[in-house]
């Protein structure tokens, strides 16, 4: 089920992954150790093998969904090497159902990225992370890690209780039974529904959804582990009842979780993007980035909710490949 094998060959462009042009494509498991135990990253890079440029590592959402929606960041491909790996219990990364709550912390992903940087031996890199990507990149940030050139927070939050007033803000505008289904989660057999109907208004306007981005919905209903215990610290039987989805209860580690406190130690230039008002992270969740982060720039998507990069795909390949070149 998880090969150690890795292929690199030519990729001519598909529009069901979002690439423009033919480019060198590898893929394969790295291994991750934590602890006492050895566990698989699934990753897939774009334009690596003989590239001297800085790569971008980029850092998908979730937690719980899969690096697939971001492929399309491999637009910008032709002018540096990008890194997508599966976060752990996600996709196709090792899942880990029967590990209790405590084993769920920030570190344990922060430990991931660095084993990725380790595993691809790089001296320098950027990072670009998207929603909660990017709590997890201004996690790492923080700790000041050597090689970390550029940093990039795409529709990401700087505390749970900022996003979880966003999302209370925007999920009072759906139907009371919608609200009921949110607020039920996994346990609820009409929660997926909802929760893609959700997202359709304020993750992505597409109609319909690029497929990478309906795969990676799909890893996450599939084994919502890594989603559930980063919010929630489960009691008893772990079978994701009495969930609330609107990130209000205590447990789990991003609950009562804020960056804030610390932006001042991100030492490296910082891009912060957000959408229009359709947006979860709208202009005063992202405020405290603007204000706390020493070298910091902001791009707006007017015309976007969450995904930028598939609602407004020229614009934000331009401005991200503009702020990496700067400096």
């Amino acid at each position: 089920m998880l090969p150690r094998l890795s292929w690199a060959f030519s990729l001519v462009a598909t529009t069901a992954i979002g690439l423009t042009q033919a480019t060198s494509l590898s893929s394969g498991y790295a291994p991750f150790r934590y602890g006492n135990e050895t566990f698989q990253t699934y990753y897939k890079t774009f334009g690596f093998r003989g590239s001297s440029k800085t790569p971008l590592i980029a850092l998908h959402g979730g937690p719980g969904l899969s690096h697939d929606y971001l492929q399309i960041l491999s637009d910008l491909s032709g002018s540096r090497p990008i890194i997508l790996y599966d976060q752990i219990g996600n996709a196709r990364s090792s899942h880990l159902k029967d590990k209790p709550s405590s084993f769920w912390t920030i570190e344990l992903f922060i430990k991931q990225l660095e084993s990725v940087i380790s595993h691809f031996h790089l001296k320098n890199y950027d990072v670009l992370g998207h929603s909660w990507g990017g709590i997890l990149a201004s996690e790492f940030a923080v700790i000041q890690p050597k090689g970390l050139r550029k940093l990039v927070l795409s529709n990401s939050p700087p505390s749970s209780e900022l996003w979880g007033k966003t999302q209370v803000e925007l999920i009072s505008t759906f139907p009371p039974e919608v609200q009921q289904t949110l607020a039920t989660g996994y346990a609820d057999p009409n929660f997926k529904a909802a929760m893609l109907g959700y997202f359709h208004v304020h993750g992505c306007t597409i109609n319909p959804w690029p497929r990478g981005l309906n795969a990676s919905f799909e890893y996450t209903f599939s084994d919502p582990t890594a989603d559930v215990q980063m919010w929630y610290v489960i009691v008893g039987n772990p079978a994701y009842s009495h969930v609330l989805k609107l990130h209000l209860y205590r447990g789990g580690p991003l609950v009562n979780w804020t960056v804030v406190d610390r932006l001042s130690k991100i030492e490296v230039p910082t891009l912060v993007v957000n959408g229009g008002e359709g947006d979860i992270t709208k202009d005063w969740v992202i405020q405290p980035l603007l204000d706390g982060i020493p070298k910091v720039r902001h791009s707006k998507f007017e015309n976007s909710t969450h995904t930028p990069f598939l609602e407004e795909r020229s614009a934000y390949m331009k401005a991200i490949g503009q702020f990496l070149k700067s400096y």
